[in-house]
């Protein structure tokens, strides 16, 4: 019997012990299934989820006084882990009134990816049933006030796109006021980690806080809103673990799905790229036969050609092949999805602005400083009037001023909607206001129609720095760029942004146009001010479209070949009297000019092969004699004008040494119109000239021979001025320059060396 006992014991213990273990096992089962995608940070998160049904909807109810605005934040959940590609799903929603009656029904469209990249910090997951699923990146739409302004309840249903998912989970937000009397102390009792992620998404970093935004930042507050009945019964709840920062993807869609990094284009709106140097450019569509390529010379000394696309071995690529630089435009008949990448296959990025929606009931709020110049950037929705009133610190109205405005449709430009798709928007039409009265605060802006402005502000003493050059380049020797206006943010941003009130417009640069002025140019005599001078012998292609002027005698071209050089010979005595040879040497004297009439001269230096020669006859003659002036360093140049001119063109060459940029100062003295204007003169600038790749030039004297040539600077002397007093310039280095004036009216008086036609 002892022994049965023992037995007996032994088993029971024997059981037990295996129970135990079989229950441990299991436990751990239970804990590996239960552990996060990437390895715990101490930046994880958990959140309360609902499951979204296609059959019965989420209800939610609100205070419409207290609530800004709605969030629905969703992430969809994916059958397969491994599931690679881009699944779609939608969310319907409808608002109620206090009396449950549907006020409004609407759907928004959703397309969702797997976060399974540890190092975007965005892994996410949900734990049931011990198992961890497969969750996507999350997903956000916002109701703004003015749409749910007299619903008390909002109700959310599935609608399923796609047999990828396994379902839908979401949380719902509401923006609802807190009124704080003290700003400062509520800002200091938020968590250290809230107001740095507030910072930093709004600044550079907590110490660039404005007022404004601190005040904006604790009025509000996002609380989370708890769905109508009981959970696990009328719902079901799960929890989402999630890793911060906290990122939201743009997979957001209303309607239809445009990718928001490619170029759209249709019978109405064209795009453009801007290519900096020759190089293969790729373009991914699924539409090749329906798209157009232009090329542009960025110079326009070469006309327009159109370019064929070549086919990749990969799928949908194709290749733009050797693109010279300037600008390629993109042109279709339909609707056509296209990006765009260099020859590295970096993706090509268009340029963003953002506009504030003015009308007459919509005021838009500028604080400028006093005596500020502005710049008023306006794309007006039909031909109507803007409306500019200045007002000091005490609201008083100091000015008002208001001016037409017309619509014409940009063919490049186009607004960026939420739900991706591109609308049209006007061509923009900038306005100027120089020197705001001294008691100056602020400016509303308003329209009689509908209008998107934006504004630019600066001092009309600030200098306007950059770089001029024929090709791309980048400043020298610590050169700085300064921008000649900065753009300013509105008093009451917010408020546009909450009610969705902001404009979103892709920008695209347009193909040069091809203008032909109708006006004279003319060099100024500087003998009376700077006494040295000489005359150059200059190569300026013109431009592709612009008309051969009447050739002239000093008008020139090179000797080419063999057959150049008998025809030489070979003229009759008659037309040698009037003809000339510049002779070019590679060795002092660099430069001699020989009459045609002296024979044996003429025959021993064209059949001299190291030596360049230049003829005043021929049918093609692009060089030209041009007058030019030496100013030295660092000293100013004074200019007045007896009559005030269009435009101001400074031509610089500089002897031939260090191949080096200059810099070249130039301040205008005038009377200025503070009035409203669609012009805008800049006061003092300074650029800094790059050699020219496009332009030759060498002097007609025996020492100085070669030099190097640099773009032509260009002052606008606009409608702004009404009296133009002097022009100040000045070289950083010792410069040869000519000055060209730009007038209405043909001069009376020219003489050869005065003429400018380049």
């Amino acid at each position: 019997m002892y022994w049965i006992k023992r037995l007996l014991q032994a088993f029971i213990l024997f059981t037990l012990t295996v129970w135990i273990v079989l229950q441990l096992i299991e436990f751990i089962r239970w804990l590996d299934s239960a552990k996060p995608l990437v390895e715990k940070q101490s930046s994880e998160t958990r959140s309360k989820v609902h499951w979204l049904s296609p059959e019965r909807p989420l209800i939610y109810t609100f205070n419409t006084a207290q609530t800004a605005s709605i969030r629905v934040l969703s992430n969809a959940i994916f059958k397969n882990a491994e599931y690679l590609q881009t699944a779609n799903y939608a969310i319907e929603y409808t608002l109620f009134d206090e009396n449950q009656q549907v006020i409004s029904r609407s759907t928004y469209h959703h397309t969702a990816k797997l976060a399974r990249d540890e190092h975007q910090q965005q892994v996410k997951q949900i734990i049931e049933e011990r198992q961890s699923l497969a969750v996507s990146t999350g997903q956000s739409f916002y109701l703004n006030h003015s749409q749910f302004k007299n619903a008390s309840s909002v109700a959310f249903k599935l609608i399923e796109e796609d047999s990828a998912l396994q379902g839908v989970v979401v949380r719902i937000h509401g923006k609802q006021k807190n009124n704080p009397q003290d700003i400062d102390t509520v800002w200091l009792k938020y968590p250290l980690a809230w107001r740095a992620r507030i910072s930093n998404y709004h600044t550079l970093g907590p110490n660039a806080l404005s007022e404004q935004e601190i005040t904006n930042a604790v009025q509000f507050d996002w609380k989370k809103l708890a769905p109508q009945g009981v959970p696990n019964v009328d719902f079901q709840m799960d929890t989402l673990y999630e890793t911060l920062p906290y990122n939201i993807r743009s997979y957001d869609f209303s309607g239809s799905q445009l990718n928001l990094d490619a170029f759209f284009t249709n019978a109405h709106l064209s795009a453009s790229i801007e290519v900096e140097y020759q190089q293969d450019m790729f373009v991914s569509t699924m539409s090749p036969d329906a798209l157009s390529f232009t090329w542009y010379d960025s110079n326009q000394l070469h006309p327009p050609k159109a370019l064929q696309l070549i086919k990749t071995d990969q799928a949908n690529l194709y290749k733009l092949p050797q693109v010279a630089r300037g600008l390629v435009t993109i042109n279709s008949s339909t609707a056509v999805i296209s990006q765009w990448f260099d020859e590295t296959m970096q993706p090509v990025d268009p340029l963003h602005s953002q506009y504030y929606q003015v009308s007459e009931s919509d005021a838009l709020h500028y604080r400028v400083n006093q005596g500020s110049d502005i710049k008023l950037d306006v794309r007006p929705s039909t031909a109507t009037q803007i409306n500019i009133d200045v007002f000091d610190k005490h609201d008083a109205l100091i000015e008002k001023v208001n001016a037409p405005l017309t619509y014409q449709s940009s063919q490049y430009d186009r607004i960026l909607n939420e739900d991706t798709e591109r609308s049209v928007i006007a061509s923009s039409e900038l306005l100027f206001i120089r020197n705001l009265p001294d008691d100056t605060a602020y400016i509303k802006v308003t329209g009689n129609g509908a209008m998107n402005v934006k504004l630019q502000a600066r001092l009309a003493t600030y200098q306007y720095q950059t770089t001029l050059c024929d090709d791309v380049c980048e400043p020298h020797n610590g050169f700085m760029h300064i921008p000649a206006w900065y753009p300013q943010q509105a008093n009451n941003d917010y408020e546009f942004a909450a009610h969705g009130k902001v404009t979103k417009v892709r920008l695209f640069k347009a193909p040069p146009l091809n203008e032909i002025k109708e006006t004279y140019y003319t060099s100024k005599d500087l003998i009376d001010t700077l006494p040295i001078s000489n005359t150059a012998l200059v190569k300026a292609p013109k431009r592709y479209y612009l008309p051969t002027p009447p050739l002239q005698t000093f008008h020139y071209r090179a000797l080419i070949g063999n057959s150049d050089t008998d025809t030489l010979l070979t003229l009759d005595s008659a037309r040698k009297d009037q003809h000339s040879l510049i002779i070019k040497n590679p060795t002092q004297p660099f430069v001699q000019e020989l009459d045609l009439s002296k024979k044996l001269q003429v025959h021993s230096e064209v059949q001299n092969k190291d030596k360049q020669i230049f003829i005043n006859s021929g049918a093609s003659r692009p060089w030209a004699k041009q007058r030019v002036f030496k100013l030295n360093g660092n000293t100013p140049l004074k200019l007045s004008f007896d009559k005030q001119p269009l435009s101001v063109t400074i031509k610089v060459y500089s002897q031939v040494g260090e191949h080096q940029p200059i810099e070249l100062f130039s301040q205008l003295s005038a009377k200025f119109e503070n009035r409203l204007n669609q012009q805008y003169s800049i006061q003092t600038k300074r650029i800094q000239i790059h050699p020219s790749t496009i332009a030759e030039a060498f002097m007609l004297h025996p020492t100085i021979g070669e030099l190097n040539t640099y773009p032509s600077m260009t002052l606008l002397i606009g409608s702004d001025i009404s009296q133009l007093n002097s022009l100040i310039l000045q070289s950083n280095k010792d410069i040869w320059l000519s000055i060209v004036e730009e007038h209405l009216e043909q001069p009376k008086k020219v003489n050869w060396w005065l003429n400018e036609e380049s």
